[in-house]
């Protein structure tokens, strides 16, 4: 039954390997003996699955010492009577092969659709269960009650692995979680936007950060989140480990690579908290919000609970600063501190009916008007895309849109950051005023898109003047904005349609390059006067021209090209081979003029970047 809701390739591949952990439409075994049986079976399926990038073998569970991070996790709890009593719907487990994920491991996960079910429904909500560290996605329905809960709620229920049970979050973890989401959402009648997470221990510092990465309006986002006993800081932990723990796990190439020492960013840009290395133990340690990734959270609302007699004393101290952050950060969140749990560091901390109650009805802010973004890669917040400058550092954005205003500041690491102003409600305003800030020495470049129609030029707000270093892209209406190092630019969007276009395919060639020049102008318009320049200044052109913006004075060139009988030109040229043209800027704007000798179509300002 479920192999034909799979895509194709996924359900050959499950045919060809019959020894493959995946039990296609069948209850996973629920005794306790039959549950350790099949823990062993899945990890060591995994290891063979994963070759040479398989991590080491693990102590046997009754071997396990409490005092360790890489022993804490693995407690089996007995499980509820109503785990055993059979009138649950069965617990399906999935596989999609390494050769399908992109990341060179298998996701394995498990699922749960509630009694009552309605593919044509209404959508319901998902909870997404995360596993505490090398225990597989089975061991979340084991030792918790959520997929009870959700059973008895009309809600989906789904525990990935996230690669692989002793990934601590990183780039392939958080991408093969993703991939088991994304199943879900594309194979029953999920609500995308009340996806509700919760992590258990390693598990819960994976939420916080996994929620922390998930801001893109148009992909996966998480309503609200909770932790439970979560540990958050990898660089603390990888400092409270054994040096076998640090060796064969932290610094295996599927975890981070490396020590702290070497590479601290891989480590901070997949925690939830960060801690100075200095300040532990003993504790309490420093959290440095600079490089929290839980920094993000402002509009996320998180439920955090713990045993305060946590036999882990980093989890008491990263609860109560994670719920310090996130209060200080204006975001909602309920802390539950306990104490007396038979198992202190356990799922059995967690009250998972008075979790439900709390996430029940919750809905995820997708296109929040106001953000500040801690950002690890390339992304998107709310209406704004960030591409970064140094793709092994962090890179920081704070964005504001109301009624007559964009503002977008303290930009660091950052090549362009690209503005959607439909998404940011801001479409049709005219003038817009923007104001840009760059907070170090690089500076960016402003794309500010989905306009109404295509704008035509920034006028400074103090003096009037057009800004220097803007240009316009006909083809996708967009406005571009040099914002120097260090610089604020506040400036007015001024809009005096352009009536013609003029574009270079591509927009920046190397010296020795070949482009096209594209111009489209009016019909009846039999040349176009081209100015080639490198600033820009308002004029006026004679007989009914228009605005101008490209400078007609010294250091620039103007001359005349024909235009076919719709006032079009396409001119194939190249660039000289001069290595004094690299890195320069040259503008270029046409106005078109008929037979008449009356110029009534002014190009957009366009910039031609050279390699």
């Amino acid at each position: 039954m479920l192999a034909s809701r799979l895509p194709a390739v996924c359900t050959v591949a499950l045919l060809l390997c019959p020894a493959s952990p995946a039990q296609v439409a069948s209850a996973v075994p629920r005794t306790l003996e039959e549950v350790r049986e099949v823990e062993a079976a899945a990890d060591l399926a995994a290891r063979l699955a994963l070759g040479e990038r398989a991590f080491p073998e693990l102590p046997p569970v009754d071997a396990s010492r409490l005092d360790l991070l890489e022993n804490a996790d693995r407690v089996l709890i007995d499980p509820p009577p109503e785990i055993l009593d059979g009138s649950l719907p069965p617990l399906i487990d999935v596989t999609i092969p390494s050769s399908e994920t992109g990341t060179g491991f298998p996701e394995m996960f498990e699922y749960l659709i509630p009694t009552g079910y309605d593919p044509e429904g209404a959508p319901v909500p998902m909870i997404i269960g995360y596993h505490g560290y090398s225990l597989s996605h089975n061991s979340v329905a084991i030792q918790s009650t959520l997929h009870v809960e959700c059973d008895e709620r009309g809600w989906i229920f789904v525990a990935p692995t996230g690669a692989d049970q002793q990934i601590f979050g990183t780039a392939a973890s958080q991408t093969n979680t993703d991939l088991a989401v994304q199943y879900m959402l594309d194979n029953f009648n999920v609500d995308p936007d009340r996806l509700y997470m919760v992590g258990f221990s390693m598990g819960g510092g994976i939420t916080v950060n996994y929620v922390s990465r998930h801001r893109d309006p148009n992909g996966i986002m998480i309503a609200a989140a909770a932790t439970v006993s979560a540990t958050m800081d990898w660089t603390m932990e990888y400092n409270l480990g054994t040096p076998a723990f640090q060796t064969q796990v932290m610094q295996n190439v599927a975890n981070f690579g490396a020590s702290p020492a070497v590479d601290l960013f891989a480590y901070q840009r997949a925690s939830g908290q960060y801690n100075g290395q200095g300040s532990y133990p003993p504790f309490p340690a420093n959290l440095d919000e600079q490089f929290t990734m839980a920094t993000n959270l402002e509009s996320t609302p998180f439920y955090v609970t713990w045993d305060i007699f946590d036999q882990l004393t980093q989890v008491s101290f990263m609860a109560t600063s994670l719920v310090g952050l996130l209060q200080g950060l204006g975001t909602e969140v309920l802390s539950i501190s306990v104490a007396g749990t038979p198992q202190p560091h356990s799922w059995a901390v967690l009250n998972e009916d008075a979790l439900f109650d709390w996430l029940d009805g919750r809905s995820v802010e997708r296109l929040p008007p106001a953000f500040d973004a801690q950002l690890e890669r390339d992304s998107t917040v709310s209406w704004a895309t960030l591409a970064q400058r140094d793709d092994e550092a962090f890179s920081y954005v704070q964005g504001n849109a109301n009624s007559s205003r964009l503002v977008v500041e303290g930009v660091v690491n950052a090549k362009q950051v690209t503005v959607d102003l439909a998404a940011a409600g801001l479409s049709g305003i005219w003038p817009l005023n923007v104001r840009a800030t760059s907070a170090d020495a690089d500076g960016f470049r402003l794309a500010i898109t989905g306009f109404d129609q295509c704008p035509s030029y920034p006028t400074d707000v103090a003096n009037g003047l057009v800004v220097q270093g803007f240009w316009v892209d006909p083809v996708t209406d967009t406005l571009f904005l040099d914002v120097p190092g260090n610089t604020s630019i506040d400036a007015d969007l001024i809009l005096e349609p352009w009536l013609g276009d003029l574009w270079t395919s591509p927009q920046s060639v190397p010296v020795g390059g070949n482009l096209d020049l594209h111009l489209d102008l009016a019909t009846g318009d039999t040349v176009a006067w081209m100015v080639v320049s490198l600033t820009a200044e308002l004029g006026e052109l004679p007989k009914n021209g228009g605005s101008f913006v490209a400078s007609f004075v010294n250091p620039g060139l103007f001359f005349v090209l024909p235009l076919d009988a719709v006032g079009d030109l396409v001119v194939p040229t190249f660039l000289p081979s001069d290595p004094g043209l690299v890195g320069a800027r040259v503008l270029l704007q046409a106005a078109g003029q008929d037979g008449t000798g009356k110029f009534d179509a002014t190009t957009n300002l366009f910039a031609l970047d050279i390699e």
